[in-house]
């Protein structure tokens, strides 16, 4: 079941059961709730000041909460289709909304073409706090900022269409009756590619690797565990964006260290989240070393799923 709400950064919550009239039989519901554009800190329970949500804090109470869940994209589709395949949009060549932006001559790269369909309909992102739609000079006056701007996603850099914390990181919340945790919050990274392989854990169906290929299941971490066994997460948006003025460019998170690469001029910018979650304190000239490591690490990994590079844009400069 989806239940959306705008466009793109999501608050998940998941919940796995068996009710009374079929307990017997042990088949199980699982409902799933999707909400687009929603701020990791638009939620009470995740520490809102001005958002009265008690009925979604209630249900924080009675699951898993997740402190450092991710959405595979930083816009719409490309999660989505993540979620329902278990796979990156990497993998899937669907690494843009639908249908995509068009080319502009100030544009130095080209859009690499996205897959134009979902796997099947459904309805993904970090806040919205506001959208260029194209117009890469667009100035909000002072006066205007509260109309313009969506919500804040403070303490996070960014909003979505950005690889800051603030376009990929989402509330999560998971409730499994009597089995997993209650009232709990869990900070093991996850991402969107984990609820398939997750879920057909939580029912008792039989892993399919070969579907779910980039997914690990969370379903140990419900019950306490407090790791799981990947080295890294990756995120590659070969376009550029119609919300916010980020470069095209791609990221890493492994353990506390996540690097972005910018396709434009090659620059990388790296983060300890540890000890800077809003992201103001680039690392990349004090530690190469650890720049240098993910930076290779998400280069063989771009290899290893046949990421699409983007070309140079032949018209780049010209006057329309």
């Amino acid at each position: 079941m989806y239940v959306t709400s705008r466009c793109v950064r999501f608050l998940i919550v998941v919940a796995c059961f068996c009710s009374p009239a079929i307990a017997a039989e042990k088949l199980p519901n699982v409902v799933f709730f999707l909400v687009d554009d929603l701020g990791w800190r638009d939620l009470g329970c995740y520490g809102s000041p001005f958002y009265e949500t008690p009925h979604i804090d209630r249900f924080a109470k009675e699951s898993v909460r997740f402190s450092e869940a991710y959405a595979t994209c930083h816009v719409c589709s490309p999660t989505r289709a993540s979620i329902m395949t278990g796979k990156y949009p990497a993998t899937l060549h669907l690494t843009d909304w639908l249908p995509g932006r068009k080319e502009f001559p100030f544009q130095k790269l080209k859009n690499v073409a996205t897959l134009q369909h979902l796997p099947f309909a459904g309805s993904d992102n970090g806040g919205m706090s506001a959208a260029n739609f194209g117009r890469p000079d667009r100035v909000i006056p002072d006066s205007q900022l509260d109309k313009a701007y969506s919500t804040s996603n403070l303490p996070l850099r960014g909003a979505k269409g950005w690889l800051y914390e603030g376009g990929i990181r989402v509330p999560m919340m998971v409730k499994w009756p009597s089995q997993g945790n209650r009232g709990t919050t869990c900070d093991v990274p996850v991402t969107s590619t984990d609820f398939y392989p997750s879920i057909l854990a939580m029912i008792g169906v039989a892993a399919r690797p070969e579907q779910h290929q980039d997914g690990v299941s969370f379903a140990p971490l419900l019950k306490g565990q407090n790791r799981l066994d990947r080295e890294a997460i990756y995120w590659h948006f070969p376009h550029y964006s119609n919300h916010g003025m980020q470069s095209p460019g791609g990221a890493i998170r492994c353990g506390d260290y996540k690097l972005l690469e910018y396709f434009e001029n090659n620059t990388v910018q790296l983060f300890n989240l540890r000890e800077d979650l809003g992201e103001h304190n680039d690392l990349a000239t004090a530690e190469p070393e650890v720049a240098a490591r993910l930076k290779s690490m998400l280069h063989r990994w771009r290899a290893k799923v046949g990421a699409q590079m983007m070309e140079p844009n032949p018209d780049y400069g010209t006057v329309p």
